[in-house]
């Protein structure tokens, strides 16, 4: 196999998805939760398992710097 022959990238689109909130109590705010599912390919690929993190960096005055990072839990 050439080297040209193996993937380098893996690029995947996914949806922005959003719950519906339960009715709220008297007094209580409900809110709905945005997510995401990630790919199983980058799931596999970056070695990502249950109990890690996601860090989500967004500067308020600039948000197209935004960066998202993943954190392996310590064991």
């Amino acid at each position: 196999m050439e080297k040209e022959d193996f993937v380098d990238t893996i690029h995947r689109e996914v949806k922005v998805q959003c719950s519906k909130p339960k009715e709220a109590k008297e007094g209580q705010r409900r809110t709905p939760q945005y997510f995401i599912q990630i790919p199983k390919e980058v799931v596999l690929e970056l070695g990502i398992e249950k109990g890690d993190k996601v860090i989500i960096d967004v500067p308020l005055k600039n948000k197209s710097q935004y960066s998202i990072k993943f954190s392996k839990k310590i064991k």
